[in-house]
C-alpha cells in the first residue's frame, strides 16, 4: 500500500535525465513507471516494446536515436553475445545500458561494455516495498565497478545482519562464512539516517504502508525499528559500494557453506558454448544440499554433461547433475523461475 504524497515525492526526488529511454519492461511495474516519470519529468521521450527481440531492440535503437536503454541481465546477456549483429545498426546515440531485477556479474558487464563502448554498463537495486531505487551505480564515471549496485541513494541506511543471530555484521566480502542479510530502512526527508533517529520514523514517505489486508506478512518484512527486511543477500566493500549476491531463500546450503546460484550461473555463462544457465539446490543426505545446473548450449554445441562438470569443478563445488534444456523459464522481468525447474525435476528423482 502507498499514498499519493509518497508517489509525489518520489517523483520530486527524480535527479536523472533519460532524453530518449527505451526498455521492455512494463510501465505497470514500479521500475518502469519510475523511469518514465524521469523521462516524462526532463521532457524526454520513452518506448516501452510491447515483446522483446535482439534485433527488434537494436532497430529500435537506431530509429528512435535511444541514448538511455533498462533491461534485465538475461538481455545483457544476449547483448554481449550479439556483436555481428549489434554491427548493422547504428547504437552511437546509446549512452547508458542500466540493468535490473537481478544480479549482473563483472564479466557480463565488460563482455557488454566492449560491445557498446560509448555506453556505460551499469546496475540499479530496488523494490517496490521501497517505493524507488536503494542504490545504484555512479553512472558519470566511465568505469563503474563491475558487479556493484552502487552507493545507497540519499535518505537510506542499510545494514548487514548475520542470517542466523539476526546481530549487525561487518561491511565484509566474506559472505560465505559470514551469512550477510541485508535490510534497509529509508527516510522521510532525503537526507542519510542516523541510528537514533531510525526509531522516530514510524513512517517514512518513501516505505510501503503495508501489504493490502495482510498484517501478518507486513510485519515479517517491516520490523519495529522501520527496518525493511529485503530478503537479499549482500555486502560492501571497503568503499561504501553495495553488492547484491543473491536472495536468501535461493541459497544452496552445501557441506556448511551457503552457495548463492547466481554467481554459479554467472560462472558458466563464461564458457563460449553456454547460452543461458539456472542453478538450483537438491536435497542430499551428506552434503545437506547439492546444486543442479540447467544449461542451454549454444546451437552448434556439442558439449557434454562431464565437459560441464569438469569446467565447473575446476573452480568451484562440483554439480551433482546437469540437465541440458532449450531455454530457461524466466518472469517477465528475467528473473529465473526456479520453482518451475524444482517442479520438473521432481517427477525424474
Amino acid at each position: 500500500m502507498m499514498t499519493s504524497d509518497q508517489e509525489l515525492y518520489r517523483l520530486q526526488r527524480v535527479e536523472e535525465c533519460f532524453p530518449v529511454l527505451l526498455t521492455h519492461v512494463s510501465y505497470l511495474r514500479t521500475v518502469g513507471y519510475s523511469l518514465r516519470a524521469a523521462a516524462d519529468r526532463e521532457h524526454g521521450g520513452g518506448t516501452v516494446m510491447g515483446r522483446y527481440e535482439v534485433k527488434a531492440m537494436l532497430k529500435a535503437v537506431e530509429r528512435y536515436k535511444v541514448t538511455h536503454l533498462f533491461v534485465v541481465p538475461p538481455v545483457v546477456l544476449q547483448l554481449s553475445r550479439e556483436k555481428e549483429t549489434v554491427k548493422g545498426y547504428d547504437v552511437s546515440t546509446l549512452r547508458e545500458i542500466l540493468s535490473g531485477a537481478a544480479p549482473l556479474g563483472k564479466d557480463m558487464v565488460q563482455a557488454c561494455s566492449d560491445i557498446f563502448p560509448e555506453a556505460v554498463v551499469c546496475q540499479a537495486y530496488g523494490m517496490t516495498e521501497a517505493t524507488r531505487v536503494i542504490s545504484i551505480e555512479n553512472r558519470r564515471m566511465r568505469s563503474p565497478h563491475g558487479g556493484s549496485v552502487g552507493a545507497l541513494a540519499p535518505g537510506v541506511e542499510a545494514q548487514i545482519v548475520d542470517l542466523e543471530t539476526m546481530l549487525m555484521g561487518p561491511a565484509t566480502t566474506n559472505y560465505y562464512n559470514y551469512r550477510l542479510l541485508l535490510r534497509v530502512a529509508i527516510g522521510c526527508d532525503g537526507s542519510p539516517l542516523v541510528r537514533k533517529a531510525r526509531y522516530g520514523l514510524k513512517a517514512p514517505r518513501v516505505l510501503m504502508k503495508g501489504y493490502l489486508n495482510n498484517e501478518k506478512a507486513t510485519t515479517e518484512v517491516i520490523d519495529e525499528g522501520e527496518w525493511l527486511h529485503t530478503g537479499d543477500v549482500g555486502y560492501f566493500d571497503e568503499e561504501g559500494r553495495l553488492y547484491v549476491v543473491d536472495r536468501v531463500k535461493e541459497l544452496i546450503k552445501y557441506k556448511g557453506f551457503q552457495v548463492a546460484p547466481a554467481e554459479l550461473e554467472e560462472l558458466l555463462i563464461t564458457h563460449p558454448q553456454i547460452m543461458d544457465a539456472a542453478v538450483i539446490g537438491l536435497d542430499d543426505a551428506e552434503a545437506g544440499e547439492i546444486p543442479i545446473a540447467y544449461v542451454v548450449r549454444s546451437s552448434l554445441s556439442t558439449l557434454t554433461t562431464l565437459q560441464v562438470q569438469q569446467f565447473i569443478a575446476e573452480q568451484v563445488a562440483p554439480f551433482k547433475r546437469v540437465i541440458f534444456v532449450k531455454d530457461i523459464p524466466r518472469s517477465n522481468t528475467g528473473k529465473i523461475l526456479r520453482n518451475l525447474l524444482r517442479q520438473k525435476l521432481e517427477p525424474k528423482l
